[in-house]
């Protein structure tokens, strides 16, 4: 006699006790990494939440890393800043002094010797550089000093001194976003931050019946102004001060020039491409050459950068003119000083916006991450008791199959 016999029981009980030990085994998994998502197939709606939230959490940290870079660039630049106004403090006073009738020619050639020591200090100050080697006034030049200095004999002091102090950087800006569309300056316009007065230039020569020949543009303080072919001097003022660069253009009414002054103190910044002739043809800059340097040689300006207000300052206690330190040169360092302090009163507004908007994201951060904890956390209650469950049901499963398919003489018998 043979035993007839059949695996299907067996292999049920084998499928049974494999799905228990996987419902063990991922309720494990869930309680040591605290997700109850492990694959996208056990919540693909929680899942497809959880990468977005995710995804604005890493953008929202790294908005808040760009504030703390912002905030140490301007914390930086605000302790230069302060250094500056104290000496244009100091250099005002000393105009003060110089101007009065109480100080002879030897006290003035005095206070011209710490003028040019003053004078020294500022310009270290203008081509300082930042803790990651950037110039702190250049623009968005990284290379170089921002100020190119000048130095020569000056009759009456001991050794070589500044003679005149040239721009060098650009009037770029890097900018950082901050938040979602929100950018704020990182970099800032030493022709800004160190000028006097309002800049103004005249043009040399009478250009009331110009017209542009073809479609071009050249830019004014980095703005671009667009002409079209028969555009005409009046066409070209209204451009320039329908754009959105600090300056005003008018026809003197007199020589017929093109003037342009601007409306805060910085230095004029005039450009254009290589195949436009408009400025040149104006008389305004020359053919070669970069901004600031390439104005005409026959163009005339007033106002200057705060060094050639000191360098005035200098020269004028050197040569006892009371009359120019207590006059062009006293005003120049006022405005000067005014121009100081609207910087400071600028990186204190723009600090101010930084706090209030990394405070915000801050808060954000931690209700998306909750938000996102709320839709992936394990529920650690719930599944330490679905864990001991699921134990009590695979050692009583183990103890029945024992019991149920235990071996006898009979199994091996054929």
């Amino acid at each position: 006699m043979y035993r007839v016999s059949t695996n299907m029981p067996n292999d049920d009980f084998r499928y049974r006790m494999l799905r228990q030990d996987n419902s063990v085994s991922q309720t494990e998994n869930k309680i040591s990494s605290s997700n109850r998502i492990t694959n996208l197939r056990d919540d693909p709606i929680a899942a497809a939440h959880s990468t977005r939230l995710k995804s604005n959490i890493t953008r929202m940290e790294r908005y808040d890393r760009n504030i703390d870079y912002t905030k140490g660039r301007y914390q930086e630049v605000e302790g230069y800043l302060d250094e500056t106004l104290n000496i244009v403090h100091r250099l005002r006073e000393l105009s003060v002094q110089g101007a009065t009738g109480t100080y002879g020619e030897d006290d003035r050639e005095m206070m011209a010797v710490e003028v040019n020591e003053l004078l020294n200090q500022l310009v270290t100050v203008a081509n300082t550089t930042s803790t990651d080697g950037r110039a702190l006034f250049g623009g968005t030049d990284r290379e170089g000093q921002p100020f190119e200095v000048f130095m020569s004999r000056v009759p009456k002091l001991q050794s070589a001194a500044i003679t005149e102090v040239n721009y060098l950087g650009n009037i770029q800006e890097n900018k950082v976003e901050i938040a979602e569309g929100s950018y704020v300056p990182v970099d800032f316009r030493g022709n800004d931050v160190f000028w006097s007065e309002q800049h103004q230039i005249f043009g040399p020569r009478d250009v009331q019946d110009y017209v542009v020949q073809e479609d071009t543009f050249f830019t004014v303080d980095g703005v671009t102004v667009s002409l079209k072919a028969g555009d005409n001097i009046n066409n070209i003022v209204d451009r320039i001060n329908g754009s959105t660069a600090a300056v005003k253009a008018e026809v003197d009414p007199v020589s017929g020039a093109l003037n342009m002054k601007t409306t805060i103190a910085h230095q004029i910044w005039l450009d254009e491409p290589e195949n436009a002739t408009v400025l040149k043809d104006l008389g305004l800059i020359k053919a070669v050459g970069k901004p600031p340097l390439n104005l005409s040689g026959d163009v005339m300006s007033s106002g200057g950068s705060l060094f050639d207000t000191v360098i005035a300052l200098r020269d004028g206690l050197l040569n006892n003119d009371a009359e120019q330190i207590g006059g062009s040169v006293l005003a120049g360092l006022s405005s000067s000083l005014d121009t100081v302090l609207g910087k400071m009163a600028d990186l204190g507004a723009v600090g101010e916006r930084l706090d209030v908007t990394q405070n915000r994201l801050t808060k954000a951060v931690v209700d998306t991450q909750s938000w996102d904890s709320g839709l992936t956390d394990t529920d650690m209650t719930e599944a330490v008791t679905r864990l001991k469950m699921l134990e009590y049901v695979q050692q009583a499963t183990y103890r029945a199959s024992s019991q149920i398919w235990q071996k006898s003489l009979m199994d091996f018998l054929r």
